[in-house]
């Protein structure tokens, strides 16, 4: 028997990277899945290539909007019969020095990084709370959380929020028997990251100067780390964040500076 065999879970920011390898990973460990982000077309063609890996249903959302958010459930609910796990992945960022940011980039990270959490969080706990089965609940957070990057306010904050949401949730929800985590993870590759890593570190040519492990994380080992926190082996976990790094935050920065040839 698979690890999570029969359970549905929802993962938001479903559409590639680290949101597609959660989902693959869900699969593989037994689960059904529904997956969502805002773009349909790209989310309608990831449903194909992941329905190859077992059942996978698709529901474009903003999970920045509460009416939104509250229907991803309710189609989970429709489609599958119930909501076991949710996976609140779905993430944006806006880099600029913070003298010079903009209002409007700030309102729109905080409002799909930290409130599409606590939107599709509070949607998923609802009906499970209703159907008194338990349930777990898996925020992806990064690193960022508690070290920042240059020009990065929004994200920074928006992530701290999360890991501290996890909380704070967990807390409230443990009464219904539903956990509450999160994971931070490192430099993962993905559509962004893989946009400012040269290539020969994106192959495996060259090692990877960022972590003592040498390598770029790949988002199928994120998705790992949610199938554990999803099994029956991580039901005494809760309020935790998880970091998944390679151990990059583990490391000095000096280390680090030695390592890109900067000291």
């Amino acid at each position: 028997m698979k690890l999570i065999e029969g359970q549905v879970a929802v993962v938001t920011g479903a559409g590639r990277g680290i949101g597609r390898g959660i989902a693959e990973e869900l699969l593989i460990a037994g689960a059904k899945v529904v997956i969502s982000q805002r773009n349909e077309t790209e989310l309608r063609r990831v449903a194909e290539e992941l329905g190859e890996m077992g059942e996978v249903s698709a529901f474009t959302c903003d999970v920045s909007q509460r009416d939104e958010a509250q229907a991803l459930c309710d189609h989970a609910v429709a489609v599958f019969g119930k909501l076991d796990i949710l996976v609140a992945n779905a993430g944006t960022s806006s880099y600029s020095p913070f003298l010079e940011m903009k209002e409007e980039d700030w309102d729109r990270v905080l409002g799909v990084n930290l409130k599409g959490c606590y939107l599709s969080g509070q949607a998923a706990a609802q009906r499970m709370a209703a159907a008194g089965n338990g349930g777990r609940i898996i925020l992806i957070s990064s690193i960022c959380a508690s070290a920042a990057e240059p020009n990065s306010a929004p994200y920074t904050a928006s992530k701290g929020g999360v890991s501290a949401l996890a909380k704070a949730m967990a807390v409230d929800l443990a009464p219904h028997r539903i956990t509450v985590n999160a994971i931070a993870p490192g430099w993962v590759h993905s559509t962004s990251t893989s946009a400012i890593t040269p290539e020969p570190l994106l192959t495996g040519e060259q090692p990877f100067p960022l972590n003592p492990l040498q390598v770029i994380g790949q988002p199928q080992q994120i998705g790992s780390t949610v199938v554990w926190l999803a099994s029956p082996g991580a039901s005494f976990t809760t309020g935790s964040v998880i970091t998944v790094d390679g151990g990059q935050t583990a490391v000095l920065q000096t280390v680090n500076q030695r390592a890109l040839g900067k000291l």
